[in-house]
């Protein structure tokens, strides 16, 4: 019969919300980009063949950005390729 009690108010302690000066382990607020902070170009290379041309345009794409399918032009001799980049 005592072992009941203690049991509630064990698990109510363990529930109850920690204190505001002390660390949590999991943030409050999540941070998210909106739409005024997100960036976003485009990035061109050039190559004989588009695979080149892809290749040199993927080396213009900042870091951590996020590449979209590019387009290819041919210029003579040579393959143009454009990509769309967002961060």
């Amino acid at each position: 019969m005592l072992i009941i009690p203690v049991l509630i108010m064990v698990s109510t302690l363990a529930n109850s919300n920690p204190p505001e000066d002390k660390a949590r382990f999991f943030p409050v607020n999540v941070e998210r980009k909106s739409a005024a902070q997100k960036q976003s170009g485009y990035a061109t290379g050039y190559g004989y063949t588009r695979a080149g041309a892809l290749s040199d345009a993927i080396k213009n794409v900042p870091k951590g950005a996020t590449r979209r399918v590019g387009k290819y032009v041919k210029e003579g001799k040579k393959w143009r390729c454009t990509i769309k980049w967002t961060k």
